[in-house]
């Protein structure tokens, strides 16, 4: 091993950053890729305001881990929920308008509510992560207006209650409200970091 100088090396124990829970995030859209041959868009985020802001930027510092991203399908079958989407973002910035240019999305904001969902990794065990859900306009997630799904199991099951969902609702509507609802200088840093 090489030698190593930890005088000026802060000491870090696991579980001493905070962890993003299942709830409603004002999150920013840091890029988008359309994929056209799949009719889809994959689009790439942070959580954008809160106590958790920037985390997966600061994540991926630390990690070297990317940023976490989710598809919405344009497929006539999806429309709807693509319109959803849309709406949620629009109603979150104002004074934007959809223009059927994707890279018009970049850094705008949108409420999301992220759910626990199951999946079973490359040694066939088990694992929880979070995906978003359902999107709202940031106004509702910063009031507390949205609901927290139970977990989404493998098996299709939701053992979650509702009495759970509740919890992790009230936690999340918790949070401090941002300074601005409007002023996106106050929300966009121009330091490299997204949000």
């Amino acid at each position: 091993m090489k030698a190593l100088d930890l005088t000026n090396v802060t000491a870090t124990q696991g579980g001493e950053f905070p962890r993003v829970t299942a709830g409603g995030y004002v999150i920013g859209i840091v890029a988008v890729e359309d994929v056209p041959e799949k009719e889809y868009l994959k689009i790439t985020y942070d959580i954008a305001e809160g106590e958790l802001k920037n985390y997966y930027y600061e994540m991926k510092q630390r990690t070297g881990y990317d940023l976490p991203c989710f598809y919405k399908s344009y497929k006539d079958k999806a429309l709807g929920f693509f319109k959803a989407f849309i709406d949620a973002v629009t109603a979150s910035n104002p004074g934007y308008t959809w223009n059927n240019d994707e890279r018009t999305l970049c850094r705008k904001l949108v409420g999301c509510v992220l759910r626990e969902e199951e999946y079973s990794n490359r040694d066939g065990e088990i694992k929880v992560s979070l995906k978003p859900d359902v999107f709202y306009p940031a106004a509702d997630i910063r009031a507390g207006r949205f609901d927290v799904p139970p977990k989404k199991t493998l098996a299709g099951g939701t053992p979650a209650t509702q009495a759970q969902a509740q919890t992790a609702q009230t936690a999340q509507a918790a949070q401090p409200a941002p300074q601005s609802d409007a002023a996106f200088d106050d929300i966009f840093g121009t330091d490299g970091v997204p949000f």
